[in-house]
């Protein structure tokens, strides 16, 4: 699997965490892509953690370690920085990312 941290740039430094950051686990197999629910962070200086509805993940800057709430199974997780993402994942994210920007606009009201 694969976890992704995005960050929003539209929202300024104080915006709540849940609305600035969003979470993504991506299956290695199909590519699909799933949001994670935002419960908490914490960072201690050595490494951060993230609690989600679906699992923990704690990382440092060399590796990283999510635990799936369902099954308790510990998936060791790589360190990647955007530039090094291979192409067929930047673009399952984009257009996972793409769709709910879609989904989120409001249709302007119809004039009948």
């Amino acid at each position: 699997m694969f976890i992704f941290e995005v960050r929003r740039m539209d929202l300024g430094q104080n915006a709540d965490k849940s609305a600035l950051y969003r979470w993504l686990r991506v299956d290695k197999d199909t590519l699909k892509v799933t949001p994670l629910t935002f419960v908490s962070m914490n960072s201690s200086g050595i490494f951060d953690e993230r609690f989600f509805k679906q699992g923990y993940l704690s990382f440092d800057s060399q590796k990283a370690v999510f635990i799936a709430e369902s099954s308790s199974v510990q998936h060791i997780l790589d360190i990647n920085w955007p530039d090094d993402l291979p192409d067929f994942l930047e673009v399952a994210v984009h257009s996972f990312l793409t769709k709910l920007r879609k989904e989120a606009q409001i249709e302007p009201p119809s004039e009948e």
